[in-house]
């Protein structure tokens, strides 16, 4: 009872403070879960976008420096000549499929492989080797591997709720 007029009350609030003609207004307002969707949904875009938009760049524009890092990597050490042009290509091919809004979902599933794949790869260096050497740039390169991995496991969680929305927006459209 007192929830129902505590909504009455800021539904009254609402509609004063913002000049709203009648409740429908006020409700198609606050209740319209595609624009709330599209909205979060752009929001998780946009961050994974700047994050591997400054993140590919970086890496070739200083891709001698990140070679020597990815060469002293363990296990990936072998692989730095493949891998220092497939990771940022990927991570500027994800950054265009998140800006082209027919192919944000594929997008977020490549954010999603990207992210799991690092957080992995973090935990199998966290326990099975020694020596960690850090081949990250900019804030995560003052970071603690675990800091590191809390971050990759915040973007895998971010970009699984990204495609779930997408798929909640779409049969909500239906």
């Amino acid at each position: 009872m007192k929830t129902q007029l505590s909504i009455n009350f800021l539904r009254a609030i609402m509609i004063r403070s913002f000049n709203f003609r009648k409740l429908n207004d006020f409700e198609f307002f606050v209740f319209k879960r595609k624009r709330s969707y599209n909205l979060v949904i752009g929001l998780i875009s946009l961050s994974f976008f700047l994050l591997f938009l400054y993140a590919g760049l970086s890496e070739l524009f200083y891709s001698d420096q990140f070679h020597a890092q990815m060469s002293r990597l363990p296990v990936l050490g072998n692989y730095a000549g493949i891998l220092i042009w497939l990771v940022p290509v990927s991570e500027l091919l994800i950054c265009i499929s998140l800006i082209r809004p027919g192919k944000r979902r594929l997008g977020l599933y490549g954010c999603l492989a990207l992210m799991t794949l690092f957080s992995v790869y973090i935990m199998v260096m966290l326990n099975f080797s020694s020596v960690i050497p850090c081949s990250c740039g900019s804030v995560l390169s003052v970071w603690s591997w675990e800091e590191q991995l809390i971050f990759n496991v915040a973007g895998v969680i971010l970009a699984s709720a990204g495609i779930c929305l997408l798929s909640v927006r779409k049969h909500s459209d239906d």
